[in-house]
């Protein structure tokens, strides 16, 4: 059973961009060396493959593609599509930064001493040659497609119209967050409880617009207000009308509490 379901993959149409796909993930950070190693390795794939067909043929197996394995290639392909994105984002963005920043140090070194510590390559230099390898390492999706049979291009064109689906449900989603929060910021700043109460207690008392605790409670439980937006929009008011030319003697500023 296990020589027929491998020689099943290894005979299926998206085998080889499954193969490919699984080397570009392990790829993904590796120091040239190891990655040399991997493609070495990825060189006697045919012998391997051949093994299992003849052991396949040997045991008189039937090499008949089930739905289930177009099922699983197809899943498999995306899943490891998808899982080389995140390995990118989550390690080659901060490897460019991390190199960025340590460059800005020894342009801040130079200029300081005169002398630079080590050669490092530019920025640009170091972004191009990592773009580079994600353009045209292995990537199943950017390898130069040969001819394929019927078959095989319609399994890659649901692998590719199930990203496409993939890739408009993460988009819907990206805008739906910030529209909810571009309406989430424009009701920051904006009471929604009663002012006017704030109002005719700052007309009342234009001479010292500074409410106490006790009439800022009070405020409170008169506006549906809380205590942070009574206290801003004094703020912001007092910034707006007021710059104390209230007149106000000794005796009555002593009164107000500091």
């Amino acid at each position: 059973e296990t020589a027929r379901l491998k020689s099943e993959i290894i005979n299926h149409p998206l085998y080889e961009h499954v193969l490919e796909a699984h080397v570009s993930c392990l790829c993904v950070g590796l120091p040239m060396d190891c990655i040399q190693a991997v493609e070495s390795q990825l060189a006697n794939r045919h012998s391997v493959a051949m093994k299992y067909c003849m052991l396949g043929r040997n045991e008189g197996l039937v090499l008949d593609r089930s739905k289930e394995i177009d099922e699983f290639m197809k899943n498999y392909l995306l899943l490891l599509h998808s899982f080389k994105k995140h390995l990118e984002e989550h390690f080659v963005q901060p490897m460019k930064e991390a190199m960025e920043a340590y460059m800005e140090i020894e342009q801040t070194f130079q200029a300081f001493t005169g002398v630079s510590s080590i050669n490092l390559p530019t920025t640009s230099k170091v972004n191009k040659e990592l773009e580079d390898d994600l353009l045209h390492g292995n990537d199943d999706f950017t390898m130069d497609i040969k001819m394929h049979s019927d078959q095989e291009d319609s399994l890659l064109e649901q692998v590719r119209d199930e990203l496409k689906m993939e890739l408009k449900e993460e988009y819907f989603k990206s805008i739906a967050n910030i529209r909810k929060e571009i309406l989430r910021k424009r009701q920051v700043g904006k009471l929604q409880g009663d002012t006017g109460i704030l109002k005719q207690w700052w007309n009342a008392h234009f001479d010292w617009p500074y409410p106490t605790e006790e009439d800022k409670q009070k405020m409170v439980e008169a506006t549906g207000l809380d205590l942070k937006q009574i206290n801003n929009w004094f703020i912001n008011h007092r910034k707006r009308n007021w710059n104390g030319r209230g007149i106000i003697d000794g005796d009555t500023l002593k009164s107000y509490p500091k």
